[in-house]
C-alpha cells in the first residue's frame, strides 16, 4: 500500500505554535511546545514488473505535550496517516506503558486492519518499541474494536453537552440583548451563534476525555468489554501470564493469529447465547 505523506517536514506550520499561545495550551498550563522527528521507510507507488520500493523520508512535525502525557499534533488531512501513528506509538503509548512498568517482554496492541496499520514504518516503529501489534478480522471492528463499542459514543455525547453548555450560555445573553434593543426600539441582534474555534474545540474535547477517566461506571464497561470481545484473556480477575498460548507468538499482519481466532470463537459463542436467551 503506497501511503500520502504530503509534505513530510512542517518545520513553516505555525498552527501548533500559535495554540500555545492561547489560554489553556500555554506554558502556565502545563504545556510544551517540541518536535518529533524521525526517518521512516514509505513504499513508492508501484510500477508494472517492478519489485515494491521505497524511500527514507523524513518527518518532523510540531506537538505539543501536557505534563499528564496528553498530545496536540497536526497534519494536512482529517484521518492519521502513517507518520502520525509512528508518532502516536513513540510519544504516547510507549510512554504510558514505560510509566505503567510493562513487562520485559513487550506489550499487545490490538487494532483494527487499517492498511496503514500494516505499513513497514507502523511495524518497525512497533518492533522498536517492543509492542506486538494485532490486527482484528476484516469487517469485523463494529463488533470487536472497544473503542468503537463503548468509547466513541460516550466521547461523541460528552462533546456534544458541552456544545449544548455553550449554546445555553449564548442564548441566555442573546436573549437579554433581544429584550433589551426592543425595549429601546434599536433594531434587535440576528441568531448568529459563533462556530467553536479550534482552541474551544481541543478544550471540550479534553474536558469530555476527563469526564470519561472520571466515571467510574464508563472504566467498567471498557474492562467488561476487553473481556467480552476476547481481546483481553482472563484468569478470574487476573490477566493470563506471559507464557499463555495468546502471548507466545508475534503474528504481526496474520489475521489468522491467535487473536483472531480467539475473538471470532468469542463473538460465535455470545451470538449462540443471544440466540438461546430469544
Amino acid at each position: 500500500m503506497a501511503c500520502t505523506v504530503g509534505k513530510p517536514d512542517m518545520s513553516r506550520v505555525k498552527v501548533i505554535e500559535s495554540l500555545h499561545a492561547k489560554a489553556g495550551f500555554t506554558a502556565e498550563d502545563g504545556w510544551t511546545y517540541q518536535w518529533w522527528t524521525k526517518v521512516l521507510p514509505i513504499k513508492l507507488p508501484k510500477k508494472k514488473d517492478t519489485a515494491e520500493q521505497y524511500m527514507m523520508t523524513h518527518f518532523k512535525r510540531p506537538y505539543l505535550i501536557h505534563s499528564d502525557g496528553t498530545l496536540v499534533t497536526c497534519q494536512k488531512k482529517a484521518w492519521m496517516d502513517t507518520a502520525g501513528i509512528c508518532m502516536w506509538v513513540e510519544l504516547v503509548l510507549k510512554q504510558w506503558l514505560d510509566k505503567n512498568e510493562c513487562p520485559e517482554w513487550g506489550s499487545i496492541l490490538t487494532w483494527d486492519n487499517c492498511g496503514l496499520h500494516l505499513t513497514r514504518a507502523v511495524l518497525d516503529t512497533l518492533k522498536e518499541c517492543k509492542i506486538f501489534g494485532e490486527c482484528l478480522p476484516k469487517t469485523m471492528t463494529d463488533w470487536l474494536q472497544v473503542m468503537d463499542l463503548v468509547v466513541n459514543g460516550p466521547y461523541k455525547s460528552h462533546t456534544r453537552r458541552l456544545r449544548c453548555e455553550d449554546l445555553r450560555a449564548y442564548m441566555q445573553d442573546f436573549r437579554m440583548r433581544f429584550y433589551r434593543s426592543k425595549a429601546r426600539n434599536e433594531p434587535v441582534p440576528v441568531w448568529n451563534p459563533p462556530k467553536p474555534t479550534i482552541t474551544e474545540g481541543l478544550l471540550n474535547s479534553l474536558k469530555a476525555c476527563a469526564r470519561m477517566a472520571n466515571d467510574e461506571k464508563f472504566k467498567e464497561g471498557m474492562r467488561k468489554a476487553f473481556v467480552q470481545t476476547g481481546v483481553v484473556p482472563l484468569s478470574g480477575t487476573v490477566v493470563d501470564p506471559s507464557s499463555d498460548l495468546h502471548f507466545c507468538r508475534w503474528t504481526g499482519a496474520d489475521l489468522q493469529g491467535t487473536l483472531a481466532a480467539r475473538a471470532v470463537g468469542k463473538l460465535v459463542g455470545l451470538l449462540k447465547l443471544q440466540e438461546q436467551e430469544m
